[in-house]
């Protein structure tokens, strides 16, 4: 297990001071870079359920001279997957100071970095999608290392708590004039969610447990694609 810094803390601290309008890439990498291993403390309740109704690790800086027990999110992470928890630093009436979700804490597990570089990404909306007769998809199920057991899991309890959903599949669609060209789809339909702009909210859902690098998407249930699926 690594030691926590207590060090990293007063980086992590000078940063937040720092405003928003002026938080550049310089500053998100210096602040990924302390976050991971800083010292925190908590306080109960541990586990707090955020304004988007996912649950998370609370995190506070230490007070200066009062001794506290140390957490660290290194030290936490397999904790969290385990257990489908976010990680909210200092979280007060007004919101917190940073919010990392199921799928920040995973990135890291699988890069070693909180954000994978997207600059040559195009932005995917979150949407049902048709396959055109003529275009030709590569279609697979995710491997562990593509999306782990631990993932899942959050996934499928998620839904099965807030839908009672619990037969969830998933294959992996790779898109040649698509970038990225590798999608996850899911077994979801808007027809089950009462209409589009309910169904756009479910697929962020999803995207909450997932790296923000991977595009989520749906098939309509009348496309031939539905074969494909298999169980998450």
């Amino acid at each position: 297990m690594k030691e926590c810094d207590i060090q990293k803390v007063g980086q992590i601290n000078a940063l937040l001071e720092i405003s928003p309008a002026d938080r550049d890439q310089a500053w998100k990498d210096s602040f990924y870079d302390s976050v991971i291993d800083a010292s925190f403390r908590c306080q109960e309740p541990q586990v707090i359920l955020g304004p988007d109704s996912f649950p998370y690790f609370s995190l506070y800086s230490p007070i200066p001279h009062e001794p506290f027990e140390s957490f660290c999110i290194c030290n936490l992470m397999e904790y969290l997957l385990s257990n489908g928890l976010g990680v909210v630093i200092n979280p007060g009436i007004d919101g917190a100071e940073w919010v990392f979700s199921y799928g920040d804490i995973l990135t890291h597990r699988m890069f070693g970095v909180f954000a994978v570089d997207q600059t040559s990404a195009k932005k995917q909306p979150f949407e049902e999608v048709k396959i055109e007769k003529q275009e030709q998809v590569l279609i697979g199920q995710p491997s562990e290392e593509f999306l782990p057991a631990s993932a899942r899991e959050a996934i499928k309890r998620h839904f099965l708590a807030r839908y009672g959903k619990e037969d969830l599949g998933v294959f992996l669609m790779s898109r040649k004039d698509f970038n990225p060209p590798t999608q996850l789809v899911f077994s979801i339909f808007p027809e089950d969610f009462g209409g589009a702009e309910r169904f756009q909210g479910v697929l962020q859902e999803i995207s909450w447990f997932l790296p923000r690098h991977y595009p989520v998407l749906a098939v309509p249930r009348e496309a031939s694609l539905r074969d494909s699926f298999e169980a998450l």
